[in-house]
């Protein structure tokens, strides 16, 4: 096939090329396909202070930009074309070393590679995040071309929470990047570090609002809606209003037919529907407070914990059925405001539902850009889903907000990415954001196609029943 990806801004070039790759792989007839194209092409315009020009979507656009610049569907497909293949996803907490590979060179044997690998301790923000605990080297095993074999290394150290492993081709060249963890983003939660306070003071005598103080931080909840209504941290104001609130996206087209067919538009749609608050309540438990709301609706419910340390727990609940483009709970904060993000979890690049691969667990580090591929070129862009993720550090311009992740299988939404004038088939139809923790998020297209006829990795997520999840905020103040 010629152009079955085509590379149109963020989108295209990876963005569902796993699910083809994996039928072209399996065909006794499969003699690959066309990616369009390898690099942006762009002019420099003299006129306009030696901007590069891309002429919107009418020049090719590429895995690497026009200084080869390497963006996520670069190492998307360098991780689905890798000559060395690993099918774990996971990996058991008894792990003895030993790694199934798969030689997909067609005259190398494995042998002539190398692997490095470092067995981590998952650590919370102010101590680093990882920790190796043990690492070594060693030459591929042999393994002939298309066939396959063991890699064994050392059986995992009880203290290692992840295993990272590196492999390079004879020359040194990176060929392969994989990562897997041992422990639950709850249990790495559970070790968080606090500092010491005071007991929380609660002050309940205003009819509208319930205020919490405890180690120099203030939450205000508004006894109406059920929501936290405001946060202050030594007495300075935190833009952090209103939260959470249910987001559940999805889309529909506008029904054209015949020769109109065309000419259909796809919308988004609102599926969050409202939720009414039915009941409010807090209470003093094992020394903390707790603020529970209920509500008619999809969301159904939201619980927060305050402890002496001024760290505030979310725990919260929602009931969808149906396709999604993108579905969760938001936190609204202005993007104005921030200045960068360090994260531990799959990164440093944002993903699709469609293109999750070439991402590898560490700590990491995006400063605020607002990169629109194929006309700026500044990455990892910062806006976008990440995820698997532990815990993630934003830093502001009113001090730090640290989110601390209970869930192993939600995403981490920082913003909504911007679309292009002429975004063809890579608009998004999902709604604003701020920090948001996800259980979907969007398939990306590309610039022939909708991202919903490339294949299952591409469709909408399917949700049923209840979904809960839980985060801990640390707010500080700037310098601190």
């Amino acid at each position: 096939p010629t152009e079955f990806m085509h590379g149109l801004y963020d989108g295209g070039a990876g963005s569902g090329l796993d699910d083809f790759w994996q039928v072209i792989s399996r065909s006794k007839v499969g003699g690959g396909g066309f990616i369009w194209a390898f690099l942006d092409e762009s002019v420099v315009r003299t006129d306009e202070n030696g901007k590069l020009d891309s002429h919107g979507n009418m020049a090719p656009d590429g895995i690497v930009g026009p200084h080869r610049e390497k963006e996520g569907s670069f190492f998307t497909i360098r991780e689905i074309w890798s000559p060395v293949q690993i099918a774990a996803k996971e990996l058991p907490k008894n792990f003895d070393g030993t790694l199934q590979l798969e030689n997909r060179y067609d005259f190398t044997d494995l042998s002539a590679c190398n692997f490095s690998w470092s067995y981590d301790a998952i650590r919370e923000p102010n101590l680093g995040g990882l920790k190796t605990v043990s690492e070594g080297k060693l030459a591929g095993p042999k393994i002939p071309p298309h066939g396959k074999g063991e890699l064994k290394i050392t059986s995992r150290p009880a203290d290692a929470g992840a295993l990272l492993l590196l492999a390079t081709d004879s020359t040194g060249r990176e060929i392969g990047k994989w990562s897997w963890k041992f422990v639950t983003a709850r249990e790495v939660s559970d070790h968080r570090t606090t500092s010491k306070g005071s007991p929380s003071n609660v002050n309940d005598e205003n009819i509208d609002v319930l205020v919490i103080s405890c180690n120099s931080r203030s939450f205000r909840f508004n006894k109406h809606d059920g929501r936290l209504a405001s946060v202050s941290v030594q007495g300075l104001p935190v833009s952090f209003v209103g939260e959470p609130h249910l987001i559940a996206g999805g889309t529909k087209a506008d029904g054209a037919k015949g020769k109109d067919k065309k000419k259909s538009k796809t919308a988004a749609v609102d599926l969050a529907g409202q939720s009414e608050l039915t009941n409010f309540s807090h209470r003093s438990e094992n020394g903390n407070v707790v603020v529970e709301s209920q509500f008619r609706g999809n969301l159904i419910s939201v619980k927060w914990t305050a402890d002496a340390a001024g760290d505030l727990k979310c725990e919260y609940e929602y009931a969808l059925d149906g396709d999604f483009q993108i579905a969760g709970v938001n936190f609204d904060y202005p993007e104005s405001k921030v200045k960068s993000v360090r994260w531990l979890g799959e990164g440093p690049y944002r993903v699709w539902k469609n293109r999750t691969k070439g991402v590898t667990l560490g700590v990491w580090t995006n400063e605020y850009n607002d990169t629109i591929p194929g006309e700026t070129w500044n990455y990892p862009e910062f806006k976008g889903y990440f995820g698997p993720w532990n815990w993630a550090e934003f830093e502001t311009t009113e001090g730090r907000i640290t989110v601390v992740n209970e869930s192993d299988k939600s995403y981490l939404g920082v913003f909504r990415p911007r679309d292009r004038k002429t975004a063809m088939n890579t608009e998004l139809f999902v709604p604003e954001t701020g920090i948001a923790i996800l259980d979907a998020i969007p398939a990306m297209g590309n610039k022939f196609r909708p991202a919903d006829v490339m294949g299952p990795q591409s469709q909408p997520e399917k949700l049923s029943g209840i979904h809960r999840g839980a985060v801990w905020f640390r707010f500080d103040a700037p310098g601190k």
